[in-house]
C-alpha cells in the first residue's frame, strides 16, 4: 500500500491495536510518536466513559454491543477536575458552603484561593458540568444578581477566574437542563433538555475556542424521541458525547438511580443498564461519578 494510505488507516484504528503495533516496525513506531499523527488520531477516536464505582474505576466502550464493564483500577477517590501545566499538576475543586473559596493543589502543595462572590458566580445546582480544554476549565454558570446565564473560565497557568461568553438561552425556565461538553476536541457542545416537553437540542461553537474570537453557537440537533430520560436534578449528574449524529449519555436510571447508557439517535432512544454483564454488580453500585473520555497517546508520568 501506498505510506499515505497505510498511514489514514492506522489514524482510524482504536488507541489499543496501535499500542500493540508499535513492535511492528521502526517507521510505525516513528509514526505514532509524531505530533500531526496524535492530533489526527485525537480527533476520530469514538469517545468512551469512565465510570467509579466505591472502590473500582471501570471503562466503558459503547461499541462493544454488551456494553462490558472494562475494570481499570482500584480507587477510593472521586472524579477531579486536573491540567497539567508546566511539569506542575493542578486540581481544582469548589466549597459552595461561606466562604466561597477556591481551592487549587499543586503537585505536593496546597493552596486557597479567596473569590469574592461577584467574581466567581456559579450555577444554582452542585452537579454543574466541568470541561477541561486548553488548559483552562469551564462551566455553566448564572449571575445571581443578574440572572444571566454564560460560560464560567477557570485559567489553571493563571489562576484567573473570568466570564467567557453569555448564553442563548436567557428566557429557558430554571427547571431545564443545560450540560456542557467538549466537541470533536477543540469545541464545545451544550445539551439543553425542556422540562416541559423532555425535548434534547444540541448546540455546538462554530470555530474552535479561542480567546481572541468570539463564541458563535448553531444548533447541531434536536431530539424529541418519547422514552427520552429526564436528566433535571440526576443525583450523579449527566455526561454525554456526539458521535456520527448520535448522542450517547451516562445517567441515573429515571426510577432505580442505577447508571445507564442512553443512545439516542433521530425519533429513537435506547437505554442499556450498566454492569447487566457483571451479575449483581449494578445491585451492589451504591454510588458513582462518571464521566466523558476520549482515549489518546498522553501518558502520566510514573512518578505522578
Amino acid at each position: 500500500l501506498p505510506w499515505e494510505l497505510e498511514e489514514e488507516i492506522l489514524t482510524r484504528l482504536p488507541t489499543k491495536f496501535l499500542v500493540r503495533f508499535r513492535t511492528v516496525c521502526k517507521q510505525w513506531n516513528s509514526l505514532f510518536n509524531d505530533r500531526s499523527f496524535i492530533y489526527n488520531h485525537l480527533s476520530l477516536p469514538r469517545p468512551q466513559f469512565i465510570l467509579l464505582t466505591k472502590y473500582t474505576i471501570y471503562s466503558i466502550d459503547i461499541t462493544d454491543p454488551t456494553m462490558k464493564l472494562l475494570e481499570r483500577h482500584t480507587s477510593r477517590l472521586g472524579l477531579i477536575s486536573m491540567e497539567v501545566v508546566d511539569n506542575v499538576y493542578k486540581m481544582l475543586e469548589y466549597f459552595r458552603s461561606p466562604p466561597e473559596d477556591q481551592i487549587n493543589c499543586a503537585f505536593q502543595t496546597l493552596r486557597f484561593i479567596d473569590t469574592p462572590d461577584e467574581d466567581m458566580p456559579m450555577s444554582e445546582t452542585t452537579k454543574s458540568s466541568h470541561v477541561s480544554l486548553n488548559g483552562n476549565l469551564y462551566w455553566i454558570a448564572c449571575n445571581r444578581q443578574t440572572r444571566e446565564y454564560f460560560i464560567q473560565s477557570s485559567d489553571f497557568s493563571s489562576e484567573i477566574f473570568k466570564p467567557v461568553c453569555l448564553l442563548s438561552f436567557q428566557e429557558s425556565p430554571s427547571c431545564d437542563e443545560h450540560v456542557l461538553a467538549v466537541f470533536k476536541g477543540d469545541r464545545f457542545s451544550l445539551l439543553m433538555q425542556s422540562y416541559l416537553t423532555r425535548k434534547i437540542e444540541i448546540w455546538v461553537t462554530k470555530r474552535k475556542i479561542d480567546d481572541t474570537e468570539e463564541m458563535v453557537w448553531m444548533k447541531l440537533m434536536t431530539l424529541t424521541a418519547t422514552n427520552l430520560p429526564k436528566l433535571f436534578n440526576k443525583l450523579y449528574g449527566v455526561s454525554y458525547f456526539i458521535y456520527d449524529k448520535t448522542l450517547v449519555m451516562c445517567c441515573g436510571d429515571d426510577e432505580s438511580g442505577k447508571p445507564c447508557i442512553y443512545i439516542v439517535k433521530g425519533d429513537t432512544c435506547n437505554k442499556i443498564h450498566i454492569g447487566a454483564d457483571l451479575n449483581s454488580l449494578a445491585s451492589r453500585i451504591t454510588w458513582f461519578s462518571h464521566c466523558a473520555y476520549v482515549p489518546n497517546w498522553t501518558s502520566v508520568p510514573l512518578e505522578f
